[in-house]
């Protein structure tokens, strides 16, 4: 709000300004006799009305700007502290229902519990990123938040200079937080190591220590995300591969063009 408000305020003054060189401009008119004196009489509240105007605007899409961004924390708080809180206490009483028939019905509802959890997570810090800080960045401070939830330690080595759309840095959060979750929740990893490089290309691994699976083999039931991994790399142009056997842990590997 005190946002919103400055920018008001910064919006009526330079409507002052826009009018005062108006004014001025024709007071200055209705006075002068040389023709050159009259020009530059003109020109220079051509030039002040024209800043003000600028102003005017820069100081309306700040203030919007920054409008939505409290808009977008509300929801986020509220998000946070109403559904996700929820669905944790509903994903926390049907795996204790499921503890003693973990192919019943109670597993399949807590299955969806935590799919809905992770959806809601994942609205969550989509809503309260800035948008303007460095992709490495956001991604470095995902990984690690997820990797320490779960009980992990994370190394991340990213290259600063790498930018994205938003839509594209989106999915490969998604993917990097899909990875992480299958690797340290399923594959029980302690460790987990995230990197992202540029050059020809951008490349984006998450490998960690987990107990691995066979590749190709039969899917857990409920999924295992690669599914939804591999069709968010297609969207983006590029192609994800895995890598895992049973004990040597898991690759995820995004490669975009």
């Amino acid at each position: 709000m005190l946002g919103a408000r400055a920018g008001a305020h910064i919006g009526r003054a330079g409507w002052a300004l826009v009018i005062l060189a108006a004014i001025g401009g024709i007071v200055g008119l209705a006075a002068a006799s040389d023709p050159e004196e009259i020009a530059r009489t003109g020109i220079s509240a051509i030039l002040i009305a024209a800043g003000a105007t600028a102003l005017v605007i820069h100081s309306h899409r700040r203030a919007a700007a920054e409008a939505l961004h409290e808009e977008r924390q509300r929801i986020a708080r509220n998000l946070h502290d109403g559904l996700a809180q929820e669905l944790a206490y509903i994903r926390m009483e049907t795996q204790r229902m499921a503890a003693g028939q973990p192919d019943g019905r109670a597993a399949r509802l807590a299955r969806a519990a935590e799919r809905a959890l992770e959806e809601s997570r994942s609205a969550i810090e989509g809503l309260r990123a800035q948008g303007d800080e460095p992709f490495g960045v956001e991604l470095s401070e995902l990984a690690d938040e997820l990797a320490t939830r779960e009980g992990a330690r994370v190394s991340v080595e990213v290259d600063a200079a790498i930018e994205l759309e938003s839509s594209n840095r989106e999915a490969l959060l998604r993917i990097m937080r899909e990875a992480i979750c299958n690797g340290v929740r399923h594959g029980h990893a302690t460790e987990v190591a995230l990197e992202l490089t540029g050059g020809d290309g951008l490349r984006m691994s998450v490998r960690d220590n987990g107990a691995g699976f066979v590749a190709g083999g039969p899917r857990r039931r409920g999924g295992f995300g690669l599914a939804s991994m591999r069709a968010r790399a297609r969207e983006l142009g590029g192609e994800l591969k895995v890598q895992s056997a049973p004990g040597q842990g898991t690759l995820v590997e995004v490669k975009l063009p």
